[in-house]
């Protein structure tokens, strides 16, 4: 066998669960440009005509997009084609192509350069464009196709399944992804909450994120293996490999099978401590899963998308067709609402964002949302009127001082002093927490306490901030580490502090995902867990094979340990001594394949 036929093993970062194998597609995302062209003067009308004619096509296809997705799957992934439309017809952007045609460019030339003149202009005032470059790149791609004579119609019209391999997909051409197209696919940009990981997990698509090199060295043809679970791939598997993968795709069957068991049971331990196991979800599209699969309710409803898949802010009775719907679909279990956590890396077309050198310690999260006082009021409007068709808890991102929580709690009462007297219904009764996710939250905690109901740990930005970590940054993502002694402890001292002030506490985000740490969790005291949907059998498992008494002692075993290495070791060893009947599900995900 060649060298280059070899097995060849990577690395990513899961994004969607599943086993896939099969031949590849490596996605071709360039832009037909062709080297810059100029015409003669006589033929600038015809330029024009050309890229007129490109519009209508296009924006005919994006319409058409559009409707095909709001009938397959919703309209909270159309959505993401009221952007494309409103890029397509931004008019800053014709007349700078219009003026290039002008001066002598074909129509390739001048559309491609007025985009990128776009980019360079807003860069240096609106960060919020850089975020948003890819649906830039996705619809001057679809038009540069039109002028070219070049396909862009995604993954609609592939003749046999394939696992797509891309430097990163974009939202439109997600859309057109199916399970009977697209076996799976590996990005190398990207992450665990794109809009399309997202598809591809309500889709059921495997998918791995992260992989960086792998789209130079694949071939289209070539075939893969990738492991959605654990963010393993294999090209050009060998027979070893193919064996190795099949009998892993098995074990997750069976180990599907078995924690499907127990999704209809209460999430309680053996000797009888409840805990509230709920989902996390990004688009209404997924309380159906959440239902299917035993939650208690939705621990986390990110409302970002309302505002990033659209080029203008939603109003206010958009947004309440959202949240009562969803909170109608989980009634009579309850539904925590996180109000907008804009800003950083979630920077929406409607907002004007001045560049900042490190947007995460930046105008994000609560602090923006208090500084848009209309936008904010409008959302909180929407989330109270929704209150009524169930049972609302609202959640506020990004506190690190008391002083945010109560200029909440001020507009709050002054929103439901307006809808009384507008006659409008809303929801009165309904618990106000916060999400733990500063260093300054966790050490203030006791007195953030005396103003909320509940506490909802981020697990995701605590750890970031926590240990000065960048969990995108490649250089230093490998010291992203959930099971440091400092996360621990702050956890810890959470709990304490939410119990002593009459707060119940919960925790989000990715690390209750490692059935590992579900178990400390469980010893550390938390009274609610939420994760995504398709993991809400697996951990209840855990929960309910557990008492309470064990779980408590492996945490006691762990504040002995200086190092996280020490901690997992120790909590796995005798986590596997004392529940042999999980070994499958404790095993470290390295270490499944």
């Amino acid at each position: 066998m060649p060298p280059e036929q070899e097995p060849r093993r990577f690395q990513g970062r899961p994004g969607a669960p599943g086993v896939a194998e099969g031949p590849i597609l490596v996605y071709d995302q360039d832009l037909p440009t062709g080297p810059p062209r100029q015409v003669e003067p006589a033929a600038i009308p015809a330029e024009r005509d050309r890229f007129a004619a490109a519009l209508a096509a296009t924006e005919a296809e994006i319409l058409a997009a559009r409707a095909r997705v709001a009938e397959e799957l919703g309209e909270d992934h159309a959505r993401i084609f009221d952007a494309h439309r409103f890029i397509l017809l931004d008019q800053f952007l014709l007349d700078q192509t219009h003026h290039l045609i002008g001066e002598g460019w074909c129509a390739e030339t001048a559309y491609a350069e007025a985009c990128q003149r776009i980019v360079r202009t807003f860069q240096s005032l609106d960060n919020g464009l850089a975020d948003r470059s890819g649906d830039l790149r996705d619809v001057e791609r679809r038009v540069l196709a039109r002028l070219s004579g070049r396909d862009a119609t995604g993954f609609g019209a592939l003749s046999e399944p394939v696992i797509v391999i891309a430097r990163d997909i974009s939202p439109s051409d997600a859309a057109t992804m199916s399970r009977e197209r697209v076996l799976g696919f590996v990005t190398e940009r990207g992450g665990e909450t794109s809009h399309s990981v997202i598809l591809g997990r309500s889709l059921g698509i495997p998918v791995v994120v992260g992989v960086d090199g792998l789209a130079t060295v694949a071939k289209s043809g070539d075939r893969l293996i990738l492991d959605g679970h654990t963010g393993q791939i294999v090209l050009h598997p060998d027979a070893h490999a193919a064996l190795q993968f099949a009998r892993l795709r098995e074990a997750y069957a069976e180990l599907e099978r078995q924690s499907l068991r127990y999704k209809d049971y209460p999430a309680e331990t053996r000797d009888g401590r409840q805990i509230e196991l709920m989902a996390n979800i990004e688009l209404p599209m997924e309380v159906q899963a959440a239902v299917q699969y035993g939650a208690a309710g939705i621990g986390l409803f990110r409302t970002e998308y309302l505002f990033l898949a659209s080029p203008s802010f939603p109003d206010e009775e958009a947004q309440l067709a959202v949240y009562r719907e969803v909170l109608a679909a989980v009634a009579p279990d309850p539904v925590i609402i996180r109000s907008m956590d804009l800003g950083g890396d979630k920077v929406s077309p409607a907002m004007r964002f001045p560049a900042e050198d490190n947007p995460s310690l930046g105008w994000r999260g609560i602090r923006y949302a208090l500084d848009q006082p209309a936008l904010f009021r409008t959302q909180l409007r929407a989330i109270l009127r929704a209150g009524v068709a169930g049972s609302l808890r609202l959640m506020v991102p990004m506190v690190s001082r008391v002083e945010e929580i109560r200029e909440v709690k001020r507009h709050l009462a002054e929103v439901k002093a307006e809808l009384a007297a507008a006659g409008l219904a809303f929801q009165s009764d309904y618990q106000l927490g916060v999400m733990i996710e500063t260093p300054s939250a966790v050490v203030i905690a006791h007195h953030l306490a005396r103003e909320v109901d509940f506490f909802s740990i981020g697990t995701n930005d605590l750890v970031q901030y926590s240990l000065a970590i960048d969990r995108d940054n490649d250089f230093v993502r490998k010291l992203y580490e959930p099971f440091h002694p400092a996360i621990l402890r702050q956890i810890k001292r959470t709990v304490s502090a939410g119990k002593e002030g009459g707060c119940w506490v919960g925790i989000c985000g990715e690390l209750p995902e490692d059935p590992l740490f579900t178990i400390l969790l469980i010893g550390l005291g938390l009274d609610e867990i939420s994760v995504n949907p398709y993991r809400l059998p697996e951990i209840k498992r855990i929960i309910r094979s557990v008492t309470y008494d064990q779980a408590r002692g492996l945490v006691k075993s762990a504040w002995s340990y200086a190092t996280a290495e020490e901690i997992r070791r120790s909590v796995s060893r005798l986590a596997a001594r004392k529940f042999p009947e999980l070994a499958a599900v404790l095993q470290p995900a390295e270490s499944r394949a």
